[in-house]
């Protein structure tokens, strides 16, 4: 067995930017309808081909008119020379002291300058008091004010949503332009470990992370390559890194200790590079980084929790990375007041499964889901947080305040 030396300790942030550096955007692209896009990231910038509004519209419904025609302060009284709905335009000419009636989003004419929302009417046959206040322009949304022609409506590098999909819609495009989605391989090491559904012998175990980290991969946006159980030993494993470097990351669980059958790190420093560093976290010591082929490899702990919480840390934000996104890609983070202790050794990243929500005075609160073994997955089931307590605290107290990494966006489907 390798006897793999002290690794020095590196923060959380200097991790991430570490692994950062090591990912590129695939180059590879793709043309999607827009129905099928949903997830996908840009691969090039979207430009609005028109303007929105494509003309001067009602933001109200009411009556528009020419603020001229009106006194200073707004008041007056107009005839109604016609009316205004959206899809069918007032085509008169209107004239001195004249107004339309207007809808919401229908167009406002040329010659108007102005919209009085009905609620500040009155009607007498074809003629309409207005009361004071009203300003000039009032109600009145701008050809191209939300997105001027050939102006960029989109980025690249952007995930798209159910609102850009609308926004595409809204600007009549129907086809975009996509990174293909990255490739993950996953593979889990270990004698005792066993598919579902097949009886337990003793000292057997059932395959959990291979499983649970496909459905975080493909929920980070990848394609899955599912290697599948590797036996503890050199050849085994050589074996099955072959085979998981046809994908763009791989993914590990099991094999990253210093017990005698652990063999993950010494493989991979004789196929690439693996990175002397740690970060002093708790779960998911062990996990370590390397390269092979240029392609970045996540060693993940064995336990599930560990497995679990360093893939969202740490290897969640390289496969978007790697699948064409931009911007910063750390888990979103909220703060929150503690409503019971939290137990933590000064010096060390922990990160605990938490239950966190709004409570009765409007103050985001969050307890310990129990137990915090890496071992249970029970925690993370229970839980719908991690809360994340950085190297510089110590023990937490009721009342203070913790930073919480919510599941949504990260769990759900």
């Amino acid at each position: 067995m390798p006897n793999y030396p002290h690794r020095p300790s590196i923060t959380a942030d200097e991790a991430r930017a570490r692994i950062d550096s090591l990912c590129h955007a695939v180059s590879e692209t793709e043309q999607l309808p827009i129905a099928d896009a949903l997830g996908r990231v840009l691969a090039e910038d979207v430009a609005s081909p028109v303007n929105v509004p494509e003309a001067n519209n009602s933001a109200m419904d009411g009556y528009a008119m020419r603020f001229s025609d009106l006194n200073a302060d707004g008041s007056g009284a107009l005839r109604v020379a016609g009316k205004s709905f959206a899809g069918h335009p007032f085509e008169g000419e209107l004239g001195s002291g004249e107004c339309i009636r207007i809808m919401t989003g229908a167009v406002v004419p040329a010659s108007c300058d102005t919209v009085i929302q009905q609620e500040l009417s009155s009607v007498d046959g074809d003629t309409v008091t207005f009361e004071a206040g009203i300003r000039q322009g009032d109600n009145v949304r701008l050809k191209g004010e939300e997105l001027a022609l050939g102006k960029v409506a989109l980025s690249k590098g952007l995930r798209l949503t159910p609102p850009q999909i609308g926004l595409l819609a809204t600007l009549g495009i129907p086809t975009v332009r996509v990174f293909r989605k990255p490739v993950v391989a996953i593979l889990a090491t270990g004698d005792e470990l066993v598919q579902p559904g097949t009886p337990l012998k003793d000292g057997e175990i059932y395959d959990s992370n291979s499983f649970s980290l496909e459905a975080l991969a493909k929920k980070a946006g990848a394609d899955v390559i599912r290697v599948g159980i590797v036996k503890d030993s050199p050849d085994a494993l050589f074996s099955a890194l072959e085979k998981a470097f046809t994908a763009d990351i791989v993914l590990t669980s099991g094999g990253v200790s210093v017990g005698e059958a652990d063999f993950t790190r010494f493989v991979i420093s004789h196929s690439g590079e693996i990175f002397d560093w740690e970060i002093n976290m708790r779960p998911g010591r062990p996990m370590a980084v390397g390269v092979i082929s240029g392609k970045p490899l996540f060693c993940l702990p064995g336990n599930p929790v560990a497995a679990a919480v360093t893939y969202l840390e740490y290897a969640r934000a390289a496969i978007r990375r790697t699948g064409g996104e931009s911007g910063d890609l750390r888990p979103v983070t909220l703060t929150a007041v503690a409503e019971g202790r939290f137990k933590k050794r000064l010096g060390r990243y922990e990160m605990q499964r938490g239950i966190f929500r709004i409570n009765e005075n409007g103050v985001c609160v969050v307890k310990s889901t129990g137990m915090q073994s890496s071992a249970m997955l029970t925690s993370l089931c229970r839980g719908n947080c991690i809360v994340w307590l950085d190297a510089d605290r110590d023990i937490v107290q009721p009342g203070e305040t913790v930073e919480v990494q919510p599941f949504f966006g990260l769990f759900d489907v």
